[in-house]
């Protein structure tokens, strides 16, 4: 049976709320938000338009899992409909100024689906942590593996909540920037094992995760695994790359 995926705010969680705001890192000013199709036919007639060539080993599609109140948060939208799915890129527009691209997927539609309708393109699945408390979300991505899920709700509170749950959590950690001092903690889930939870941070604050990890927890069930990092480095890097290069805030404050 796969976990809760999403913890109420524990009573003792003052201090963390303290701790969690100072880990904020805005990345740049929202990027304007382009729509360029809405509904899957519309959109997979613009595909060419969504295919990232990250080298020739790399090639691939990327759709994000996310409700119409993550992309207002990130991004500097027009009015949207509500939103489940939709192609995702960025790009530059006529005056050669970085933009962000989306194209709508119809409701319902699962990362199986769409791999069928883009192959031999690879689909990559993402989400966020946010996104998959919402039970329309988490059943489009049951079936689908890997789904690459950024953490953008508090890390702490919802390990403490799995491992009540008897779950067991393997992480590890790589530098993203060292100029810029980030870093990635990338981490799995048995009872949800599609799932790929990463949240990139700062090398500081992710110390500060370590050591809350190393105080609280078992080591038997909580693990550090090199392993969680290398056997998927393709996958994780191509979903950091779209973050990093794309999204407004790193925080774990859902869409506050």
């Amino acid at each position: 049976e796969i976990v809760q995926l999403a913890a109420d705010r524990p009573p003792d969680a003052g201090a963390d709320v303290l701790e969690f705001s100072r880990q904020a890192i805005a990345l740049r000013s929202p990027l304007q938000l382009r729509v360029v199709g809405t509904g899957t036919a519309s959109t997979l007639a613009m595909l060419d338009g969504f295919v990232v060539r990250a080298g020739t080993e790399h090639e691939h599609v990327c759709a994000l899992w996310c409700e119409r109140a993550v992309l207002a948060k990130q991004f500097d939208c027009p009015p949207l409909p509500e939103t489940e799915a939709v192609l995702f890129t960025r790009s530059r527009d006529d005056n050669d100024v970085q933009v962000a691209r989306i194209g709508i997927l119809d409701s319902g539609t699962t990362p199986e689906e769409l791999q069928r309708l883009i192959q031999p393109r690879p689909l990559l699945a993402m989400t966020t942590h946010y996104s998959i408390t919402h039970d329309s979300t988490l059943r489009s991505l049951r079936e689908a593996d890997p789904v690459y899920v950024l953490m953008d709700l508090p890390i702490g509170w919802h390990i403490d909540d799995w491992v009540r749950q008897g779950a067991t959590i393997r992480y590890a950690v790589a530098t993203v920037d060292a100029e810029k001092e980030l870093a990635v903690i990338v981490m799995t889930v048995d009872r949800a094992s599609n799932l790929r939870f990463f949240h990139i941070g700062g090398l500081l604050a992710l110390g500060a995760l370590f050591e809350r990890l190393r105080q609280r927890h078992d080591p038997a069930s909580v693990i550090y695994d090199n392993a969680v990092m290398s056997e998927d480095i393709a996958g994780i890097s191509l979903a950091v790359n779209h973050i990093v290069h794309t999204f407004h805030v790193l925080d774990q404050d859902g869409v506050e």
